[in-house]
Parts: C-alpha cells; structure tokens; sequence
C-alpha cells in the first residue's frame, strides 16, 4: 500500500485548499493501493524554526514534540503532495516553516505540487522550486489552478472537468 500525504498550505479556516480536498481524495480513490492522509498545516502546532542547529546538520535531532511527529509523518510517506496557495506570489509562511523544520525526510521522497491562486499558483510554484533545490525530493509532477477561471476564490470549482483532470494527473504521477 502506497501512502501519500497531502500537506495543505493555508491555516485559514475555510480555505480554497479545502474544497479541493474531496478532490484529490477522489482522485486517490481511483487507486486501489494508495491511501491518503490529509495533514492540515494549522493542526501540525510547530513553533517557528528555532533549532540551534539546521536540520540539514550532522547529528541534528529535533527535541519539539510536534516537529518530532511531523517529521515521522514524513518519514512514513511514500509520496507527498504540497498543496500551495499563493500568497504575494510566495508559498506561505507557515507551509516554508512546516518544510524548513525537516531535512533527510524529504530527500527523494516523491512530489508533487499543487498550487492556486489568481495566479494559478505559478510563482508559488516557482518560488518551491528553490526550496527542492536544497531539499532534494523527487519533483514528479506541477500543476495550477487560477481562481476566477478554474476555481472560486473560496475553493469551488468553476470548470469541475479542468480542476478535476489536473488533480487527476498530480495524485498519478506522484503515485507512480
């Protein structure tokens, strides 16, 4: 059975990013050996990154008992998809601190990124492009949705078909 772990990226209550997740559980779905958990960011609890050393660091070992779970959920990930929101054309700040607080964890891990926003979430996406530069996992798949065209600025889909389909290819390929 293949796990796949979807990081949301907003810690608002009632974001787009979750009406997108019926979504992409129906796309997991059509995968008999996949199972999905869905780690809302917000409930993760981490402090902002304050390790005496980077967790890139010989010898680093978190001590926060929070950063010590998430860090085992990843671990036990055999893919992840990142679902960005972009905010001022950047991945949020609590979503760069969720990734920041962990190292080895991600190197080679499958991803794919999902990203949204008026800019369908092209810069977010960039912008994450240099964050898996030091992290190394293994980007497999990228995909955008733009409010106002394929998704409603509170999540709802516009073109169901489109939204839908691009969902469809991130949780495949990612999968794979």
């Amino acid at each position: 059975m293949t796990k796949l772990v979807v990081l949301t990226g907003s810690a608002r209550p009632n974001s787009a990013g979750d009406k997108l997740l019926p979504i992409i559980d129906s796309a997991v779905k059509k995968h008999d050996d996949v199972e999905l958990e869905i780690v809302h960011v917000a409930d993760l609890n981490l402090p902002f990154f304050n390790a005496p050393m980077p967790p890139s660091a010989e010898g680093y070992e978190p001590t926060d008992a929070n950063v010590i779970a998430w860090s085992e959920k990843i671990k036990a990930a055999d893919a992840v998809i990142w679902l960005m929101p972009e905010y001022n054309h950047l991945m949020t700040g609590v979503q760069k601190n969720a990734i920041d607080w962990l190292y080895g964890e991600w190197k080679d891990k499958p991803l794919g990124l999902l990203g949204y926003g008026f800019y369908e979430g092209k810069h977010t996406i960039e912008a994450a492009k240099h964050v898996i530069d030091v992290i190394k996992p293994d980007l497999r798949v990228e995909a955008g949705l733009r409010m106002m065209e394929h998704i409603q600025p509170d999540g709802t889909a516009i073109q169901e078909d489109e939204v839908a389909s691009r969902i469809q290819t991130v949780v495949d390929k990612v999968v794979a």
